[in-house]
């Protein structure tokens, strides 16, 4: 795939802005991610997932409605089965714009065994693209039944996710990757 200049500039210059060291590649195009939406328990929230085009580069967009009715309330992309996390990685960087509502990745790891139970960390979005960082100590369990804090080394699955209240959702996320 050929990068236009533009995009070229845009990483090389943001690698060198963010102060610190991305690990790994990019979850985005380095994992498979599949939509998910409260559907699977009853709920009413509808939307979809899918790779666009923008002035930037390829992104992924997840949009719909999330609705609590029904005791529901999100949408989400998600990947699944991570074999590593990278040992030295602090946490997760992305780069994101949306439609200026906060969104969650929710981080599943193998001590996580009921749906309900991950840990989380919301993060807000501009109108412009914008680059987000999540250090892993900052992450809320979502329930005391899991250990309070997270296991880096044991993460099976991470969530990109509109949760909680009846809201238009339409989020971009053009990158994702671990940090040290």
């Amino acid at each position: 795939m050929v990068f236009p200049r533009l995009t070229i500039f845009f990483w090389v210059s943001y690698f060198f802005l963010s102060g610190g060291n991305l690990v790994a590649d990019n979850l985005l195009t380095s994992h498979q991610w599949d939509y998910v939406s409260d559907r699977v328990m009853g709920g009413l929230s509808d939307g979809k997932a899918q790779y666009e085009g923008t002035t930037s580069g390829r992104a992924l967009r997840l949009i719909g409605e999330v609705s609590t009715a029904n005791s529901g309330g999100f949408i989400q992309v998600r990947t699944q089965y991570l074999e590593t996390t990278p040992e030295n990685a602090l946490g997760l960087q992305a780069t994101v714009k949306g439609n200026l509502e906060s969104y969650f990745i929710h981080i599943r790891t193998t001590g996580t065994r009921l749906p309900w139970h991950y840990y989380a960390h919301s993060f807000k979005t501009t109108s412009e693209w914008t680059v987000v960082k999540l250090p892993f100590n900052n992450f809320k369990r979502s329930s005391r039944l899991i250990n309070k804090n997270l296991n880096v080394s044991k993460i099976s699955s991470i969530g990109i996710v509109a949760y909680g209240k009846d809201h238009h959702a339409d989020l971009y996320i053009q990158d994702l990757r671990f940090y040290d």
